[in-house]
């Protein structure tokens, strides 16, 4: 198995890196600028312009910054989030535990903690505005019936594992998709876009974060 390790990013934030096949859960020029910048600003806030109940399903929990970071964002705005991940290789508290997010977002670390020392399938209501569940579970594997308005898609990229983005996984990821829903990615493979727009998305072209030159943002309608 690839040792991992916990290192920190540009924007001081930590991520976890694979040492050998050099992939890392989130950009080496910042986890949290890049987290923000795609998940929340792109996403979430694009999500709260239509509706202020917002059901969010993430495909990889990992180091739970995009959860926590959705947290905060409802924590400080008229908005309730029901949230669903999947994670098949959860991490290790020993590791979870000493995540510098808490420190640099000026945030309870508790609140990270929480979301990561959950049981799989049980639901927590961890305030009144958020309410979360994460299932161990490989995305080929998962099914659903429920449908969401917002997917953050923050697989490992195409090169990794590209079943995860071929046309099969846009035609479900657009079934678990409400009218007007939207899919965030760091990922804009050309080939990526394409399958989505074959499964029904409408597809835009973002700018990203530091080191990356654009992302993807897709809407069903």
């Amino acid at each position: 198995m690839d040792e991992s390790e916990l290192i920190i990013t540009e924007d001081g934030s930590h991520t976890i890196l694979f040492k050998h096949s050099n992939i890392s859960y989130h950009s080496l020029h910042g986890a949290i600028a890049e987290s923000t910048k795609i998940y929340i600003e792109y996403g979430l806030v694009k999500a709260f312009e239509f509706k202020n109940i917002i059901r969010i399903f993430e495909m990889g929990f990992g180091t739970g910054l995009n959860a926590y970071l959705s947290y905060i964002f409802a924590s400080n705005n008229n908005i309730h989030i029901d949230y669903t991940c999947i994670e098949p290789y959860p991490i290790e508290e020993k590791i979870y535990s000493i995540l510098n997010y808490p420190k640099l977002l000026n945030y309870d670390s508790e609140i990270l903690n929480n979301l990561h020392a959950l049981e799989f399938s049980k639901q927590l209501q961890l305030s009144e505005k958020f309410k979360f569940q994460k299932i161990k579970c490989q995305w080929e594997y998962f099914s659903t019936i429920e449908k969401y308005d917002l997917i953050y898609y923050d697989a490992f990229g195409p090169g990794h594992d590209s079943a995860l983005w071929d046309l099969n996984s846009t035609m479900k990821l657009i079934n678990m998709l409400n009218h007007s829903g939207i899919l965030m990615s760091f990922c804009a493979q050309g080939q990526f876009k394409r399958n989505l727009k074959s499964a029904g998305f409408i597809t835009e072209g973002l700018k990203g974060p530091i080191g990356k030159r654009e992302v993807t943002r897709a809407t069903k309608k």
